[in-house]
């Protein structure tokens, strides 16, 4: 998989060339969802016991990915001229808000719980 972000590079260069920045957050986003799927794949495989990873929490993961991306190109493109610290704030301020999201959308208590029963039960 680290040959995607060699891929990456190659792809970058033409994307920044032509859209700036929101042009490498774009390849950057494209890289991450072919993991994300090649990952997917990799569950599936290793837990074929214990059933199917469900889809849907990749769909989520694909939704909070875009909706961050346009509100990071938003930032961006609206402080760019900003003081470093006020940028650094935005960002900042942006993955609390995102992490938050993702805490609660994915449900991160149950799969605590699930991880904690595994080493419990010696699994």
């Amino acid at each position: 998989m680290s040959a995607s972000y060699v891929a990456l590079a190659g792809i970058a260069i033409p994307m920044v060339h032509w859209f700036g920045m929101v042009g490498f957050l774009w390849s950057w986003l494209a890289v991450e969802l072919y993991q994300t799927a090649t990952m997917m794949q990799l569950n599936r495989q290793m837990f074929l016991r214990s059933g199917s990873p469900s889809l849907a929490n990749s769909f989520r993961l694909v939704g909070l990915s875009m909706m961050a991306l346009t509100v990071g190109g938003l930032q961006l493109s609206h402080t760019y001229s900003a003081s470093y610290r006020l940028q650094v704030g935005c960002a900042a301020g942006a993955c609390v808000v995102f992490g938050c999201a993702s805490f609660f959308l994915f449900g991160i208590w149950q799969l605590l719980g699930q991880v904690r029963q595994r080493f419990v039960d010696g699994q």
